[in-house]
């Protein structure tokens, strides 16, 4: 949970524009909390009530988003706000599995948050084996600080 986190997604195969990452252009900025669903929640009965919304029917009304995606060759690199509505269109040439690089990159303000409907990957056992719990500001062994932003020396 958290807004200062962004993910870059790296192709390590050409990706057609049809089979690329799209984005709802702006929707970070929209200011909602989306409930997980389908394939990423791994019980969605289980949700609650904790102000977060189902996610805009896209793919349903398309003509109704600003949808932005580009054709991918290996080593373009897409970095994007984590909020922001994305997926992958799943229309990939039979002969070819697709293949990317992809990382989270996690501000200050970025908490774990536990979800009663689960998420798809699920890292919570791993989370808690390390002792992460909700609430808590990632890191430690499993989410590693790589940079730490200095405070400028007076002159």
């Amino acid at each position: 949970e958290g807004f200062d986190a962004c993910s870059a997604w790296m192709p390590l195969v050409p990706v057609e524009r049809a089979s690329t990452l799209e984005f709802v252009r702006g929707s970070h900025r929209w200011g909602q909390r989306y409930l997980q669903g389908g394939q990423w929640a791994k019980n969605e009965d289980a949700a609650v009530d904790d102000g977060r919304v189902p996610f805009p029917d896209v793919e349903g009304d398309r003509d109704a988003f600003d949808i932005v995606g580009w054709a991918m060759e290996p080593g373009d690199v897409v970095v994007f706000n984590g909020r922001m509505i994305h997926g992958g269109s799943g229309n990939l040439a039979p002969d070819r599995d697709l293949q990317v690089f992809n990382t989270q990159w996690l501000g200050d303000d970025v908490r774990v948050a536990f979800r009663p409907e689960g998420m798809e990957p699920d890292h919570s056992p791993a989370m808690r084996a390390t002792g992460l719990d909700h609430g808590d500001r990632i890191g430690g062994d499993l989410y590693p600080e790589l940079w730490r932003r200095q405070e400028p020396v007076p002159a």
